[in-house]
């Protein structure tokens, strides 16, 4: 668990506090609802993780980068 995901769980705990103000029971309720409806559409528009294919992490990986410019001919024979 990261930092970000204890810090989003821990805020997520919290109860939610009237400070001002008389709010009865269902007009808490009808709060509770538009919030996890919010929180839930909120969810739903980040657009899914792409993950890297292996295929293409390894070919990054494999060769080395183009040298350009003067003497990239004898640096293309030299071992690294």
């Amino acid at each position: 668990m990261t930092g970000t995901d204890a810090q989003r769980d821990a805020a997520a705990a919290r109860p939610i506090a009237l400070v001002r103000g008389g709010a009865t029971p269902e007009e808490l309720a009808i709060v509770m609802v538009v919030l996890a409806r919010a929180a839930r559409s909120a969810q739903a528009n980040d657009p899914p993780r792409r993950r890297t294919s292996v295929w293409v992490e390894r070919a990054r990986l494999a060769r080395r980068p183009l040298v350009h410019g003067p003497g990239a001919w004898r640096s293309s024979a030299l071992p690294h």
